[in-house]
């Protein structure tokens, strides 16, 4: 065998021997409800997010530093988008813009918040923006995680001393 002959059988081997190690990577199918997600999913990071999606829901308020002038900032997109991601339906999305007595800055914000949630695909319907702080959100949170207060002891009665 000449050394031309001895490369090309060589090289040809190679090809072959590395063509039928290629894995091949796709899942058998299966039956609905026996698609478990990987445990790896199911992270902290997915808890905080829906409880912050429920807070901001639940707050539901966009005050001066969620805005920059009249237009929303990082901060208020970033509010807006966890109210959407929360589970309960937009029947309509409240939404309380708390811009304080200036009439000229409380219009240019809410038409601001109107444009982004437009954006986000909800429809007008969807949306309702009010003025002000969200008034069925006004519970201090102190009171509700207190227990119930014992009562003061009570002071002995005072009476003859006994010899």
């Amino acid at each position: 065998m000449n050394q031309g002959t001895f490369k090309f059988a060589a090289f040809a081997l190679t090809v072959l021997l590395t063509a039928g190690c290629q894995s091949n990577d796709k899942k058998p199918k299966t039956l609905h409800g026996e698609d478990f997600p990987d445990e790896r999913d199911l992270t902290v990071s997915r808890f905080e997010e829906v409880q912050a999606a429920t807070a901001a829901r639940k707050d539901a308020t966009l005050r001066a530093p969620e805005f920059d002038a009249g237009e929303l900032n990082s901060l208020g997109r970033s509010k807006l988008d966890l109210m959407l991601k929360d589970d309960d339906a937009c029947a309509p999305l409240a939404v309380y813009v708390d811009a304080g007595r200036n009439s000229d800055l409380s219009d240019r914000r809410e038409k601001s918040v109107r444009t982004f949630l437009k954006d986000r695909g909800l429809t007008e319907s969807q949306i309702k923006i009010d003025s002000g702080p969200n008034p069925y959100n006004a519970m201090p949170a102190a009171p509700a995680m207190m227990p119930a207060a014992a009562p003061a002891p009570r002071a002995p009665e005072a009476g003859p001393m006994s010899q």
